[in-house]
């Protein structure tokens, strides 16, 4: 079973995201950017699902942090900051998908995860 690592700071969010996920893969959840640094080069997950405004580091940062420590792992970026350019922005910063919160059709974020889950095998 593939493992999916869940960056998100809000509850809720991360109660649903989990709820999405259990019974198709392995979950860890980390709930600050910190976390995340350390807990993902420790679990290596498959795949990381990252919201961006985490209260102490944003997310693309985490996202940087992981590759300075050379964890490769594919990324998708979840966020409620569907402003233009957003989606370009986190893109061009390492992400393989982007999303916007909340997500009302988990079938969008089960293909985002399929999409990034085959491209890296």
């Amino acid at each position: 079973m593939k493992k999916i690592a869940i960056v998100e700071d809000y509850v809720d969010n991360l109660e649903v995201l989990e709820g999405m996920l259990e019974g198709n893969y392995e979950v860890c959840t980390y709930v600050c950017g910190q976390d995340a640094l350390g807990g993902i080069s420790r679990d290596q997950p498959d795949l990381i699902i990252m919201d961006i405004g985490l209260p102490d580091i944003e997310g693309d940062q985490v996202l940087q942090g992981l590759r300075q420590r050379k964890v490769f792992t594919p990324a998708i970026a979840l966020t409620a900051h569907a402003m233009k350019g957003e989606e370009d922005r986190l893109l061009a910063a390492g992400f393989a998908a982007y999303l916007t919160k909340p997500i009302l059709d988990d079938t969008l974020l089960i293909h985002a995860i399929e999409r990034c889950l085959s491209a890296s095998d």
